[in-house]
């Protein structure tokens, strides 16, 4: 059975509440608990992701968040560079065999903003990830974002908009991105509609570096 997002992003909002040992029983339980590979919903996300992404290449890129690589292995061409994070260990391991022929990606365990990766990226992506973040922790993940933006960079920045119990609200997400990064270009903006369960759909905004 395909779950719907809103079905899977209630499973994980407990689990969360749960702690990360509760997150990786979930993913014990099943190989792509989110079913990113076998869902239309989560291929058509890709297709909208990689569309405002932009062909690149891009020198050094971030993926926040990237579970099991579905969405990182569809990226990876693009990048001469590739860190790819997750918090739970069961899902980067799988990210790392999954792309264990691409040579330029390299996937870590990560609880972030604690251990956000040192350097200057060329491209950050973060999908369905910002709004597990409570208000003050979300607002200091977004200044460190944008401390992270390599000059001529881009950070894409997408969220579903249905009702999940999540600490903040993906219109939330996106509305506090407008002003945390109001010195950045906000080049892109999508709000998908219709999609989704119950048509809640997503938006999807990239913002670029002056």
């Amino acid at each position: 059975m395909v779950r719907s997002p809103r079905d899977v992003v209630q499973r994980v909002r407990r689990l969360r509440l749960g702690g990360r040992r509760a997150l990786e029983r979930f993913y014990s339980r099943e190989h792509d608990p989110f079913h990113f590979d076998s869902n239309p919903y989560e291929a058509g996300k890709f297709d909208d992701l990689l569309g405002v992404i932009g062909e690149g290449p891009f020198r050094l890129a971030l993926e926040i968040g990237c579970s099991i690589g579905s969405f990182t292995e569809r990226l990876a061409p693009r990048c001469e560079a590739l860190l790819a994070t997750d918090i739970a260990q069961s899902a980067v391991d799988r990210a790392r065999d999954r792309l264990a022929d691409l040579p330029q990606v390299q996937v870590e365990r990560r609880t972030i903003p604690r251990e956000m990766p040192d350097g200057e990226f060329d491209l950050i992506v973060c999908s369905d990830v910002l709004y597990y973040l409570p208000t003050g922790r979300l607002r200091r993940m977004l200044g460190l974002l944008s401390d992270r933006l390599a000059p001529h960079g881009s950070i894409v920045s997408l969220h579903w908009l249905g009702e999940h119990g999540a600490p903040v609200s993906g219109d939330a997400v996106h509305d506090l991105q407008e002003t945390a990064w109001s010195d950045l270009d906000h080049v892109a903006k999508l709000h998908r509609e219709g999609v989704g369960p119950h048509g809640a759909g997503y938006r999807l905004d990239r913002y670029d570096r002056r």
